[in-house]
């Protein structure tokens, strides 16, 4: 099943496997997405696999696998069964082998994403987004820390706990809207990612007007409702259904501007606001940094003359 599709208070927990395909994952009947698993006790004796007694059943798991050197946000399951103690050891076990007892938590409904995420793709992308969860106390076993003026992966952590925000993050930046389809051969398919990160920046243009409700307003009532690049007038299309519709733009992208530059109380000026119809936001939206309106003014012009 995809978790995604459900809210994260569908879960009592959701966490995260960070695992690599060089044991291939204990091996047979031990396969990655059929079950989690680690020693009862770390190579100098401590009990420091006791996390592992944590996950309960029918909660989720995210599974991030490294792959020929790259770290995937690879796909998900459902805890099938709680965690057991057993003496059997993974045929493959790596460096973990010849210990006393392993703990195991079976699993169920495993499914591959149809483009798994590259985990560099998410720590440039919503680095502000995961970062702030760790600016007062991190949460307890959340899998990524602080480093310099970013975040990375937590290392030598296989099981971390997923939080509500994190959940909302790993579901934009997987597009959760494709299609998803089950575990086949582990296969790579093409990244679309730049498509729809031209889209969240966008949405949090979105954020900020929708934050300043009167900036938006004050620009409407001043530049009208008519496309300021193409001149498309919604009224004039859709009748009253597109009465007073128009989108606001910043000319100053606030969505390209890290987050330390604006947050709630950023003030702008309605000169540096441009109302645009849907189709030229997001051609302005389509390149990182976004087109100037007078680009796209250029383009309509061109394109109308051929």
């Amino acid at each position: 099943m995809n978790i995604f599709k459900n809210a994260f208070t569908s879960y009592k927990n959701v966490w995260i496997e960070i695992t690599e395909e060089t044991h291939n994952h204990g091996g047979e009947g031990w396969e990655f997405g059929r079950c989690l698993w680690s020693p009862t006790l770390g190579s100098s004796g401590k009990k420091s696999y006791e996390f592992m007694l944590k996950p309960q059943i029918e909660d989720a798991v995210v599974h991030i696998y490294l792959k020929k050197n790259v770290r995937y946000i690879f796909g998900n399951s459902i805890v099938k069964k709680n965690c057991f103690i057993t003496k059997e050891e993974p045929p493959e076990s790596g460096k973990w082998s010849n210990r006393e007892n392993y703990y195991r938590i079976e699993l169920k409904s495993f499914f591959q994403f149809t483009t798994p995420l590259d985990i560099k793709i998410l720590l440039k992308e919503y680095s502000n987004d995961i970062r702030s969860e760790l600016l007062d106390d991190e949460p307890a076993l959340f899998p990524f820390n602080k480093y310099q003026d970013t975040v990375r992966l937590g290392q030598g952590r296989y099981l971390t706990k997923c939080t509500s925000k994190l959940f909302e993050v790993i579901r934009e930046a997987l597009n959760i809207e494709q299609s998803y389809k089950p575990k086949s051969n582990l296969k790579i398919d093409v990244d679309p990612h730049s498509e729809y990160e031209e889209g969240k920046r966008k949405k949090k243009e979105i954020y900020f007007f929708a934050r300043n409700p009167k900036l938006a307003q004050d620009a409407k009532k001043l530049k009208g409702y008519v496309c300021e690049a193409c001149g498309f007038d919604f009224k004039k299309k859709y009748g009253e259904l597109g009465k007073n519709f128009i989108e606001c733009h910043h000319e100053n992208p606030l969505s390209e501007r890290s987050e330390k530059e604006w947050d709630n109380n950023t003030k702008t000026s309605i000169d540096n606001v441009k109302v645009l119809c849907s189709n030229c936001h997001r051609m302005i939206h389509r390149t990182k940094p976004a087109k100037k309106i007078e680009e796209i003014v250029k383009l309509i012009k061109k394109n109308n003359f051929k």
